[in-house]
């Protein structure tokens, strides 16, 4: 492994973590043009309603409700207002870009 010097703290390196870019290739994007295979199961229904039921269960638990067909299909201002809700949560200070 290269010793990076004062960036080198002991803690993994890019390529030690799974589902990261190595240094390697974030250096060389421009050469490599194979994709990378989406591993999460997006198209899987199943998966779907599990993650619209964690979402749900998240806004309701904090006084937001919206119905399930909502979260499965949202307008643009609902995705906007869920998601700055919840981003909300992460960082008090945020706010929307008035361009989202």
């Amino acid at each position: 492994m290269r010793n990076l010097g004062k960036l080198d703290q002991g803690g993994p390196v890019l390529s030690e973590c799974p589902g990261r870019l190595s240094t390697d290739f974030a250096r060389n994007s421009g050469i490599d043009t194979s994709t990378r295979k989406e591993t999460r199961y997006v198209n899987d229904p199943a998966h779907k309603t599990q993650c619209i039921n964690k979402i749900m269960e998240f806004l309701s638990s904090r006084g937001k409700s919206y119905q399930r067909r909502t979260l499965l299909t949202p307008t643009t201002n609902d995705f906007k207002d869920i998601f700055n809700f919840i981003y909300q949560h992460l960082d008090h200070s945020y706010t929307l870009p008035p361009r989202f």
